[in-house]
């Protein structure tokens, strides 16, 4: 079964978790006890690695649930702070305030995906899509 695809949309500098059902093309939960997960963001495919996530380690950042088949994927302020809003595109033009004029919803595109391992070491992705990157104003 190919990967959903699911756009994600994070503050930057701010804590964002994500829980999800991994299910089969049958729409049956897979129970994922044994398995590991993995998570990738980068600018473009083929881009250096902005952001990975796992499931081992001492800093994990993605929990498996077991027979409930769910995947919850966490992200600190530290990490979503780290990425970079350097190329950023508004999201809704130009606004005009009198003499001024601001961007709006300033944000960063990035793609990311999201596996999981069973403990044959198959590799199936789960989920694809675009992390949009809201761009802190607080610092």
């Amino acid at each position: 079964m190919p990967a959903l695809r699911k756009d994600l949309y994070v503050e930057q500098g701010s804590d964002f978790t994500w829980i999800l059902v991994d299910k089969d093309s049958s729409g049956s939960v897979i129970d994922n006890t044994g398995h590991t997960a993995r998570m990738s963001v980068r600018r473009a495919v083929n881009a250096p690695l902005e952001l990975g996530l796992t499931t081992e380690g001492a800093t994990s950042k993605i929990t498996l649930g077991g027979a409930n088949g769910n995947i919850t994927v966490t992200m600190t302020a530290l990490d979503t702070a780290a990425l970079s809003a350097k190329s950023v595109q508004p999201s809704s033009g130009l606004i005009s305030t009198g003499p001024k004029t601001v961007r709006e919803n300033v944000q960063a595109v990035y793609r990311y995906d999201l596996e999981r391992i069973d403990a044959s070491g198959i590799v199936t992705r789960v989920r694809q899509g675009r992390l949009v990157l809201r761009a802190e104003i607080s610092e």
